[in-house]
C-alpha cells in the first residue's frame, strides 16, 4: 500500500522521472513487480505516481482510500473541544492542522488570515508542530497577529476541535490524500483548500464539498475564508464522507485482493 506521493519539487505526475535502464530504482522496480501480488495507493493520485515509478501499466495500482470515519472517530467528535478559541469565540474562528513544514505552506495561510482582517474579524487555530515554529511565532510577533493567529500545539483529539470551527482550511502545496479534510467534512464543517494536483481535490470532488483556491495564493485564500464565514452553515452532505467509513473501506480491501 503506497502512502506517499508528490514531494516538494513535485506538483505534477509530469514531475516524477522514470527510473533510468539498469539504475538501482530500475532494478528494485523490476524485484517489486514480481514478488507483489497487488498494488494499491490511497489516491487516484498516489497511484499514477507509484505506476510511473515502478514503470507499471496504467490503472495497474488500485485505489483503496484509508479509512477516517470508524469507532474510534465517533467516540473523538462527541468529546468537549478544549481550545479556549473555539469553545469561547468572541469572533468567527477558523482551524487548520498539520506539521510546521514547507509542505505544509501555513505562511499563505498566515497571510491570508491577515488579509482577511482588513475587512471582517477572524481568528486561527493552528494545530501541530514542527520546525518552523519558531519561524511562525516570528512572523506572528512581527505582523501583530497575536490575537488573530494562535498556535495551538498538538492536541490528541482533533475532530473535537474541529467541530467548533467555522471552517477547516488545508493550505498544503501538495498532499497524497488528507485524513483531517475528511475529519471535517465528518464533523459537518465548511472546509476550504488549495487545488493542489492530487489528494483534496479528488477528496472535495473537484470543489463540489468544499471550496478549492490556487496553491500559493493569499488572496483567493482570504477571499474563501471571507465568504465561507460570512455564509449560512449548510448541511455537509453525507456522501462527501460516507466513502471514507471504515466499513466501505475493509469492502474495497476485500475487493482489490479478490477475497
Amino acid at each position: 500500500m503506497e502512502h506517499g506521493g508528490l514531494g516538494a519539487e513535485q506538483r505534477d505526475i509530469n514531475d516524477v522521472v522514470k527510473p533510468s535502464l539498469f539504475s538501482l530504482d530500475w532494478i528494485m522496480a523490476k524485484l517489486a513487480v514480481k514478488s507483489i501480488d497487488c498494488f494499491m495507493a490511497v489516491s487516484n493520485g498516489s497511484a499514477r505516481v507509484l505506476e510511473k515509478k515502478l514503470l507499471l501499466k496504467p490503472n495497474t495500482v488500485i485505489t483503496v482510500y484509508n479509512p477516517v470515519v470508524d469507532d474510534g472517530y465517533r467516540k473523538k467528535i462527541v468529546c468537549d473541544t478544549t481550545e479556549p478559541w473555539l469553545k469561547f469565540k468572541s469572533m468567527k474562528t477558523v482551524c487548520a492542522a498539520g506539521a510546521f513544514c514547507k509542505l505544509k505552506d501555513h505562511m499563505t495561510l498566515f497571510r491570508a488570515i491577515k488579509i482577511a482582517n482588513e475587512t471582517t474579524p477572524v481568528r486561527l487555530a493552528l494545530f501541530g508542530k514542527g520546525y518552523l515554529e519558531n519561524e511562525y511565532k516570528a512572523w506572528i510577533d512581527e505582523n501583530n497577529m497575536s490575537e488573530r493567529i494562535k498556535l495551538a500545539g498538538h492536541t490528541h483529539n482533533l475532530p473535537a476541535e474541529i467541530k467548533s470551527s467555522d471552517a477547516f482550511i488545508c493550505s498544503s502545496v501538495v498532499e497524497s490524500f488528507s485524513i483531517v479534510l475528511i475529519e471535517a467534512l465528518a464533523a459537518g464543517v465548511p472546509v476550504i483548500s488549495t487545488s493542489c494536483r492530487y489528494g483534496p481535490p479528488e477528496i472535495l470532488n473537484n470543489g463540489q464539498y468544499g471550496l478549492l483556491v490556487p496553491v500559493g495564493d493569499e488572496r483567493e485564500m482570504a477571499k474563501a475564508i471571507l465568504k465561507t464565514i460570512s455564509a449560512d452553515k449548510k448541511n455537509v452532505p453525507e456522501e462527501a464522507w460516507k466513502r471514507f467509513e471504515l466499513g466501505r473501506i475493509v469492502f474495497n480491501y476485500e475487493k482489490a485482493l479478490n477475497i
